[in-house]
């Protein structure tokens, strides 16, 4: 995690709500799943935290998180809702109506923050938070940090075939935003040569 506070220098020192301490810039750690069961991203935020970041955690709250994110006085945690959607319909329009439902929630979300100095976002699940986190990014000015975990497209093509329109659109989805990303962490060295190799993320 040593990368992460050289990339993520903020525009100055402010006083933190939680503790009245001078603190170095504000973060948001955003995972579209649970926090309970992230714990890369609990460890960021508390690594955040303890390099004196204030932090704002999106995520689901399906399970308790951590104790220690929990005692935590820099971490604040923003629950957001597990949207479903439609419930009747064809497939593909069920799945459309979540990803607009969930896009509009995390817009709400992150636009009400107090801008952050960068946002550090878990891929996958990476359709519709990284368009999103991107656009926020840019209309806030500030830094798009992607941890990738995994690729989004291949979890699904286990349930649905590698040639499944669903597979082949969040591939797609998955090579065009992936890369607008300012900065990228992985979680293996293999997983970071691929990106080099066959994404052109550096």
């Amino acid at each position: 995690m040593t990368g992460l506070w050289r990339l993520s220098s903020g525009p100055g020192h402010h006083t933190s709500p939680g503790t009245g301490e001078r603190s170095p810039g504000r973060a948001c750690v955003l995972v579209l799943g649970d926090i309970g069961r992230s714990p890369r991203m609990q460890y960021h935020a508390l690594s955040l935290s303890k390099h004196g970041y204030d932090v704002t955690f999106v995520g689901f709250l399906d399970s308790k998180p951590h104790p220690d994110v929990l005692r935590e006085k820099r971490i604040q945690i923003r629950a957001i809702s597990d949207v479903r959607g439609i419930t009747v319909g064809p497939k593909l329009l069920k799945y459309v109506s979540k990803v607009v439902l969930q896009s509009l929630q995390l817009l709400w979300v992150l636009l009400n923050l107090q801008t952050p100095d960068f946002v550090l976002l878990q891929n996958p699940p990476g359709l519709p938070a990284i368009a999103v986190t991107w656009l926020v990014s840019a209309v806030r000015r500030c830094s798009f940090i992607m941890d990738w975990h995994n690729y989004g497209y291949s979890i699904m093509a286990l349930n649905h075939g590698a040639t499944h329109p669903l597979v082949r659109l969040a591939l797609w989805y998955e090579r065009v935003c992936g890369p607008l990303a300012s900065h990228h962490l992985c979680v293996t060295k293999a997983m970071r040569q691929d990106l080099l190799d066959n994404w052109g993320i550096r």
